[in-house]
């Protein structure tokens, strides 16, 4: 009589999900102004070269935040720039000077309701980080000797003197014309605080303003819909992982909702990553139980069990009902 073979044992998987903390939501709006002054002057002139578009360029970012009513203007920053060219004396007056005309042009036209504390002003007199970053971009001759100028010598003139005479200047010539005129500018910061909205305002808002919603925001709208349905996927596979990139927990519940959709591998790169954080240890044990790793699966299920998480608990049992059918095959 001829036996009929058994199917292996199918692993019931218990996925840990992780609930995000609250967070008071703090954004920020960065921008850059390319302000042309007249030589030696730090006065805006609205009709000026280019400032008529950089001039507008500002005013629709401040009136995009100030007309934001789920927003509320907190701090604002301001950092003036200038070129490495001329005296450094004069540079560092320049940059000052640039700086705080846009502000008082800030002040001037946009009603912020702040007080003077919460307004900010720095300026960088020279801006060799920025030339350093652009040369490199550009890949333009001479590259790396204006790059080993910058970097290793440390007196302000001798690195002027030492830039201006190679290649018989042609290079600090093409400086001037080509990479100087972006480094001359008005950097800006505003800061704003989002408020916080029900689960039935996110839902509303998470396609037209889902950088105004926190994790947990968008967390709370995925739980009212159905594990794997298309809703369910799009905000915890794609929104939340974009918007919080930087955020494990993030990760580790976008790699548990792979999991559940079979996706081991996928699954297991998101949590590799983030190893040795005790966060993952259930999730990560768990792929490596799926693909038949039990030795690695029960250290990582063993420590996360330690750690109390109870989906562990689970999948140990898991872990050794798939290997007593393991050996009785």
């Amino acid at each position: 009589m001829q036996i009929a073979s058994r199917e292996p044992y199918s692993i019931q998987p218990s996925v840990q999900f992780i609930k995000p903390t609250a967070e008071t939501k703090v954004r920020k709006y960065q921008g850059q102004a390319y302000l042309d002054f007249q030589i030696g002057q730090s006065v805006i002139l609205p009709n000026f070269r280019r400032n008529p578009e950089e001039l507008q360029k500002i005013r629709s970012a401040f009136n995009e935040v100030i007309q934001n009513k789920e927003v509320q203007i907190k701090g604002l920053f301001i950092e003036g720039y200038a070129s490495p060219d001329g005296s450094y004396k004069g540079n560092n007056r320049l940059a000052r000077d640039r700086a705080l005309a846009l502000k008082n042009y800030i002040i001037e036209h946009f009603n912020l309701n702040l007080t003077s504390d919460q307004i900010k002003v720095a300026w960088t007199a020279e801006d060799w980080l920025g030339l350093r970053s652009q040369v490199e971009e550009r890949a333009m001759t001479r590259e790396q000797e204006v790059i080993q100028l910058i970097d290793n010598v440390s007196d302000i003139e001798q690195r002027k003197a030492q830039l201006k005479s190679l290649a018989g200047g042609s290079t600090y010539r093409m400086l001037v014309q080509q990479v100087f005129p972006s480094l001359r500018r008005v950097e800006y910061q505003i800061d704003y605080a989002v408020r916080d909205f029900s689960t039935d305002e996110a839902k509303d808002f998470m396609h037209t303003n889902s950088d105004l919603m926190s994790h947990l925001e968008l967390y709370n709208v995925a739980q009212t819909y159905e594990v794997g349905s298309a809703e369910y996927n799009e905000i915890m596979l794609e929104l939340i992982p974009n918007l919080f990139t930087n955020d494990p927990v993030a990760h580790v519940n976008a790699a548990a909702v792979m999991i559940l959709r079979g996706e081991w591998g996928t699954a297991k790169r998101y949590l590799e990553r983030y190893r040795n954080d005790s966060i993952v240890w259930n999730n990560l044990g768990l792929v490596y139980l799926l693909e038949g790793d039990f030795s690695m699966a029960r250290s990582l299920l063993e420590q996360a069990m330690d750690k109390g998480v109870v989906e562990a608990e689970h999948n140990l049992k898991e872990l050794e009902k798939k290997i007593s059918d393991s050996k009785k095959r």
